[in-house]
């Protein structure tokens, strides 16, 4: 709404410092919360990385893809 009011009174500098404000502020607490409130972990990445599937599929990929090279 203020930035609606902002561009339609020509304030541009203001417009661009709301902008700005939004682009800047850091909203991983309310990310976090949120995750937290529906059972779900605080840290995905860190949740994915110690559950090692990232290592698992890079061998399975890694030994299928060597597999389809041998038959070049």
């Amino acid at each position: 709404m203020r930035l609606a009011d902002y561009q339609g009174s020509c304030d541009l500098v203001a417009a661009e410092e709301l902008f700005r404000g939004a682009f800047w502020t850091d909203v991983r607490p309310l990310a976090t919360a949120w995750r937290e409130a529906r059972g779900l972990p605080a840290d995905p990445l860190a949740t994915l990385r110690a559950s090692g599937y990232v290592e698992r599929i890079a061998r399975e990929r890694g030994s299928r893809n060597s597999s389809v090279n041998n038959y070049a």
